[in-house]
C-alpha cells in the first residue's frame, strides 16, 4: 500500500485480555487511529476521563497527545491502530496505575 509520495502506513494488530492496559504512549507527528475489532476497551488522553471503546468504534489519536488504551476488567479487547507512515520505535512512557486504571 504505497503511498503517492512513497511512504507506507503502519498497522498494529492487538489482542488485549481482561484487565490489561498499555503504558502512556506519545502520539508524534501524525495522528494514529484505533479501530476497535472485538470486546470493550478504555481509551485515556492524559488529564481527561476515560472512554468506553466499543467494537466498530474509531479512535482518533491527535499528535503529541500522551494516552493509553486497554481491555476493561469484564472484557478483552481486540484493535488495529493505524497510523498514516510507517513507525520507528515505540516510546513507552510511565506505566498506568491502578488508580488511573479504576
Amino acid at each position: 500500500m504505497e503511498r503517492r509520495d512513497g511512504s507506507f502506513p503502519y498497522f498494529d494488530w492487538s489482542d488485549f485480555e481482561e484487565e490489561f492496559r498499555d503504558r502512556f504512549l506519545p502520539v508524534n507527528a501524525e495522528a494514529d487511529a484505533i479501530n476497535a475489532l472485538e470486546g470493550t476497551g478504555y481509551y485515556q488522553e492524559k488529564g481527561k476521563p476515560i472512554q468506553i471503546v466499543h467494537k466498530g468504534d474509531v479512535i482518533k489519536c491527535l499528535p503529541g497527545v500522551e494516552h493509553w488504551h486497554g481491555a476493561t476488567p469484564e472484557s478483552g479487547f481486540t484493535y488495529i491502530a493505524t497510523t498514516p507512515t510507517q513507525k520507528g520505535k515505540t516510546i513507552w512512557l510511565k506505566r498506568v496505575t491502578d488508580v488511573e486504571y479504576k
